[in-house]
């Protein structure tokens, strides 16, 4: 049996050959490291940076202690002024709550100063959210589309700031609270979503004409894969769109019956656009607003046909009705 040619500090190596004139071992060092006698670096910890510690490293040159205090306090040294009360001052008053860290300048903070402090290098940083209000729970932006002007209400989790979350998201995006427009349709009326929809500042609707209708179809902002407008299902129980503003108008859809767009388009949630008719006077009239489109269709791209003669468009139209 052929053996490794390869010879080590012990003498050669008398594996069984795997190629290379070297056996399975040495040919993977040598093909991961161009040498098949290497041998992996004996790892040696390392130690932190401050004179005279011997703890091992964890971050930043650092180790667990030091990092600590330089995170705390901004220094690696032991702060031996401990306790105390927050020494900053706000509109001409000290802060006075307990003591969490201290800057580099020996300035005593508490929680949220030191917070500040570390995440923007100032602990009077003026966080518009809590001048604007004030502290407190739940959130205290007026809702001026409203009779009274009755605040948010809101308690997640900025709530506490005096702002909730969704209307700081707001002011970020616009610059305004835009007190007079809701902030979602949760916990409103049926009558006040209506109006919301209707609104076409609001963009859920837009208005589109077809030529056979009298009156703009009302096209819904969201349509699911069966191509109609669907929408929340708090509006009325429904989910489509049409289904909701038909029942907002008529009353509820008696079971087994449908409700047929007389203008054919299936987004339409116009109520002048929609009758109840049952299932099998949907699909009739559905295939004959569909034979007509196509009819009228195939009639307007043989018109479109250059050299197309008035006797030839009649024999082809006689021949479609037939």
């Amino acid at each position: 049996m052929r053996t490794c040619d390869v010879v080590t500090p012990n003498g050669p190596c008398t594996n069984k050959h795997k190629g290379r004139g070297m056996c399975d071992k040495h040919l993977q060092r040598f093909r991961k490291y161009g040498d098949p006698l290497y041998v992996h670096p004996i790892f040696s910890p390392k130690f932190c940076e401050v004179k005279d510690c011997d703890k091992p490293l964890v971050a930043k040159g650092l180790c667990d202690t030091h990092y600590s205090r330089m995170k705390r306090n901004g220094t690696t040294e032991l702060v031996s002024n401990t306790g105390g009360t927050c020494e900053v001052v706000e509109a001409g008053v000290i802060c006075g709550e307990p003591r969490n860290s201290i800057t580099t300048e020996g300035l005593k903070l508490c929680v949220n100063h030191a917070h500040k402090w570390r995440k923007w290098g100032d602990p009077n940083h003026d966080y518009y959210r809590d001048t604007e209000f004030g502290l407190g729970s739940p959130c205290q932006v007026p809702l001026t589309y409203k009779d009274g002007d009755p605040i948010c209400g809101r308690t997640d989790r900025n709530g506490s700031i005096g702002v909730c979350g969704a209307h700081h998201s707001r002011k970020l995006k616009t610059g305004d609270y835009m007190t007079d427009q809701p902030l979602a349709l949760v916990g409103l009326t049926t009558e006040e979503r209506y109006e919301i929809y209707t609104d076409r500042s609001e963009k859920y609707i837009k208005d589109e004409q077809m030529e056979w209708m009298d009156d703009p179809c009302w096209k819904w902002h969201q349509i699911g894969k069966h191509g109609y407008g669907q929408i929340s299902s708090q509006f009325n129980g429904e989910g489509l769109t049409h289904r909701a503003f038909y029942t907002f108008h008529n009353g509820p859809v008696e079971g087994g019956r449908v409700i047929h767009h007389l203008c054919g388009e299936r987004d339409c949630c116009n109520p002048d656009h929609l009758i109840e008719m049952n299932e099998w006077e949907n699909i009739d009239e559905a295939s004959r607003f569909k034979y007509v489109n196509n009819r009228n269709k195939k009639i307007e791209d043989w018109i479109n046909t250059p050299g197309m003669t008035m006797k030839e468009l009649r024999k082809l139209i006689t021949g479609l009705d037939t």
